[in-house]
């Protein structure tokens, strides 16, 4: 999705069969990079990539989903737009708006098809033309959070009353793929955020003593976890009101066992090369 369409959006973000075809961005990628900063700087891609990784924070009532839209309040739409503005005002992405060297989200709810009934936003339904498609997002999902090319905005603080975002399987995935190889600048903790005007608005990132948002937000780095102990965590039951029940949640109960292979395949072909 081209970031131009987030940036004045006052409303709630549409599933992507609803999204104007004006922003959709089909690729190809251009994965060259640049250097930037002066001498101190860094290198990013000629035509940068953003993936958003955040619990969805739909409306559940007596264990029945009454509102699916993952950001009905505009929270995360609200840091997204915040973070994506003043990034294209640093000297290192100014010129981010220029035909093919642009800024492009991938947002799952914008970039993936989906199924929504709901009075928030337009209806949408994945018809038996999209499911092939849907599959292979799916089947790939690392490749947007593990690569090195792509910088990744975790946003691990949600609104009040939201689930954790390390209580849910897909941010533990995302989280542990994006800590593997994803340059310090380009894996952002957004959680660490602070008042935009702490910043230094001349830089995305910088070496040395400033405080930038690309330092200041630079996503923790534990030690890689093998993947048979993120299976573990995966796995790992606690108690509650007296019965067993995963400490890892999922809406789709079924995608436990798809993360574990997509966060498998990333480490063997990051770490065990």
């Amino acid at each position: 999705m081209r970031s131009e369409f987030l940036l004045d959006r006052d409303s709630p973000i549409p599933a992507r069969q609803n999204l104007d075809s004006t922003f959709v961005f089909g690729g190809p990628l251009e994965l060259k990079l640049q250097k930037v900063g002066f001498g101190f700087g860094c290198e990013i891609g000629l035509m940068t990539v953003v993936a958003i990784s955040y619990t969805w924070n739909q409306t559940w009532q007596d264990g029945e989903c009454v509102e699916a839209h993952p950001d009905p309040a505009m929270y995360y739409l609200g840091i997204v737009k915040k973070v994506l503005r003043f990034m294209l005002k640093t000297e290192e992405y100014s010129g981010k708006r220029v035909e093919g060297q642009q800024v492009f989200l991938f947002w799952d709810w914008l970039s993936r098809f989906q199924n929504y009934t709901g009075s928030l936003i337009d209806t949408a339904t994945i018809g038996d033309t999209l499911v092939s498609m849907v599959k292979r997002c799916m089947d790939t999902m690392d490749l947007w959070y593990g690569s090195a090319l792509m910088m990744i905005w975790m946003l691990t603080q949600g609104p009040p009353g939201s689930r954790d975002y390390f209580s849910r399987g897909w941010c533990d995935m995302e989280f542990g793929v994006g800590s593997l190889c994803t340059p310090s600048h380009m894996a952002l903790d957004l959680g660490l955020l602070e008042d935009m005007t702490e910043y230094n608005s001349r830089y995305w990132f910088y070496h040395g003593g400033i405080g930038t948002i690309g330092k200041s937000c630079a996503g923790k780095r534990p030690l890689p976890m093998t993947h048979s102990k993120f299976d573990e965590m995966m796995d790992e039951k606690v108690i509650k009101d007296g019965a067993s029940i995963p400490k890892i949640e999922f809406t789709v109960e079924a995608d436990r066992d798809l993360i574990k292979g997509l966060y498998c395949k990333t480490f063997d072909g990051v770490v065990g090369r």
